[in-house]
């Protein structure tokens, strides 16, 4: 994976001292903080697991939905650098096989240190990616677990605001199926809620319990979550996402857990990684926009 400095900002506000960066694309990076700030807020989302293969007969179950985790009233560190990674999405299984599973979506401070230079510390935040689903020539399939979250103690650091939820569970079926028969996948965590379960003929909300998408995105599909702050929550009825949930500020999607047997229209998401800045503004849903 490739690791690239970005030092900059997006527009900012009037005061000077507000911007925000995203992380979209799978891959290890390195972010240097302007000079001027002294704390920031983050979101995190793993990537979704990828569904199990097409297959004649048996069973298939599709995907996990990634984690979510936030942050706020972070310091910025001594060295005004963090490394971020961002976890892509599983692959989906080829015929008879399983789907693989998310990558994770982290940050965690960099320390310069005079003999070996800038040292990455363990990650103080972790959004895990969801489980791949899985193709089983008899018998029923197995449902796989949605990605975990961990937020972990900053040394330094008091007062930290966090919390999010863990991925949906993947679909799965009780007994062999139709080669017709797809399986939701789960859905992304949301930013207070676990991610809703995929099952046949439901989608996996995200953010809430399996009957609906709460606190978090709404994907078509294995319901992924947004990246730009808490939205309203989103309405699942028996297969159809009537809102959009966290979709919002022109977001994209993230952490949905893929279909099962190759569906090629509702794949399974990379995960995300966003930091903000700037005075009055935090996760999750404070002045979460764009600047």
């Amino acid at each position: 994976m490739s690791k690239d400095l970005l030092v900059g900002l997006l527009p900012p506000l009037d005061d000077g001292l507000s911007g925000q960066v995203e992380f979209i694309e799978p891959g290890t990076y390195i972010f240097e903080f302007p000079e001027g700030i002294t704390s920031f807020s983050a979101v995190a989302v793993g990537g979704g697991g990828g569904g199990g293969g097409t297959r004649t007969t048996g069973s298939v179950g599709s995907g996990g939905g990634g984690a979510l985790c936030w942050v706020a009233k972070v310091d910025v560190p001594t060295s005004r650098k963090v490394e971020v990674v961002v976890g892509g999405a599983g692959y989906q299984g080829a015929t008879n096989g399983h789907g693989g599973a998310g990558g994770h979506s982290s940050i965690a401070i960099i320390n310069n240190d005079d003999d070996n230079g800038d040292v990455a510390l363990p990650a103080f935040m972790v959004a895990n990616g969801g489980q791949g689903g899985r193709s089983n020539s008899s018998g029923s399939s197995t449902q796989v677990a949605g990605g975990t979250y961990a937020i972990y103690n900053i040394s330094g650091t008091t007062g930290i605001d966090f919390g999010g939820g863990n991925g949906g569970a993947g679909g799965s079926q009780n007994s062999p199926q139709a080669s017709s028969a797809v399986l939701k996948g789960g859905g992304g965590g949301g930013y207070s809620e676990r991610g809703g379960s995929g099952n046949i003929n439901q989608t996996g909300g995200s953010g809430n319990l399996p009957a609906r998408a709460g606190q978090g995105g709404s994907g078509a599909g294995g319901g992924g979550v947004g990246i730009r702050g808490k939205g309203p929550d989103g309405v699942v009825t028996s297969n159809i996402i009537t809102s959009s949930g966290s979709v919002i500020n022109g977001t994209s999607i993230h952490g949905m857990g893929g279909f099962s047997r190759t569906a090629t229209t509702h794949v399974q998401k990379n995960g995300g990684v966003r930091i903000i800045w700037g005075p009055n503004r935090a996760y999750p849903e404070t002045n979460t926009q764009d600047f």
